[in-house]
């Protein structure tokens, strides 16, 4: 996943996205050479956008499908304390080999209150040229996200949601690998595979410089540090320059002034 992308302090966009799978490999036959690769089609749009249909349309020039995400931009410079929220605050956009379909879901998150993405597509349109089966609204993520997102209120209990795990509580996951931020090192046939970091930001954030809050390595709030020892001491998985074990606190980045 990209990190939280602040353009401008002008435009005031952030830009956030998670991966889809694509399931049907025949949807891959619609890649053509005559195209530009996420990365750089993303930096474009982030330099030259002033708003989120902006984002959309800059991005979606010369699109790959190589690597397929469900991108999501927020708007700041409309976003008002207390006020509902206007058109084209909020878009989301989705790409798939040969396609990328984006819409404006200011409504949705002002009715739903959030906007939760979770590896699934969400229109029909990119689902079907993926071939994804799971349900945006029903699938594992879902479920968790909306029996924990109402105890949101702060930055703080964001950071906790962002990192839960705590699966031995659950009646939705039934393992560490079911979590908001999986922890494949913890079950049964343990594997260094999962969530690696978590990236929180808010308004007030941003605000007061661009900062967004981080930690690295798995979650360690409700489980153990991860450590390459124990069943991990002799890990064929690279990890030169690792801690031995991953047991950091939040703390603020921001963007350098390049001074």
């Amino acid at each position: 996943m990209f990190p939280p992308a602040h353009t401008d302090e002008a435009s005031s966009l952030v830009v956030i996205e998670t991966s889809n799978n694509i399931y049907r490999h025949s949807a891959y036959s619609a890649l053509t050479s005559q195209s530009v690769m996420c990365f750089a089609r993303t930096a474009v749009a982030n330099a030259l956008a002033v708003d989120a249909p902006g984002w959309a349309k800059w991005f979606s020039v010369s699109r790959s499908g190589t690597y397929n995400n469900q991108w999501m931009v927020l708007d700041l410079n409309k976003f008002v304390k207390g006020q509902a929220l206007a058109n084209d605050t909020f878009w989301v956009l989705e790409e798939v080999p040969g396609l990328i379909h984006a819409e404006d879901q200011s409504s949705w998150l002002q009715e739903k209150r959030y906007w939760g993405s979770y590896n699934v597509a969400f229109y029909p349109e990119t689902r079907k040229v993926a071939g994804e089966v799971q349900d945006h609204a029903t699938c594992m993520r879902a479920r968790l996200f909306a029996s924990l997102q109402p105890g949101i209120t702060s930055t703080e209990s964001m950071q906790s949601v962002m990192a839960w795990n705590d699966y031995q509580n659950s009646s939705i996951a039934h393992s560490p690998s079911e979590a908001i931020m999986a922890r494949g090192d913890l079950g049964i046939a343990a594997r260094t595979g999962g969530g690696i970091d978590s990236k929180v930001a808010s308004a007030s954030n941003i605000a007061a410089g661009m900062v967004t809050l981080a930690r690295a390595g798995p979650t360690n709030d409700d489980q153990p540090p991860f450590c390459w020892t124990g069943r991990f001491e002799h890990s064929s998985t690279p990890h030169v320059g690792h801690p031995v074990c991953f047991d950091f606190e939040w703390a603020p980045f921001k963007p350098s002034t390049g001074s």
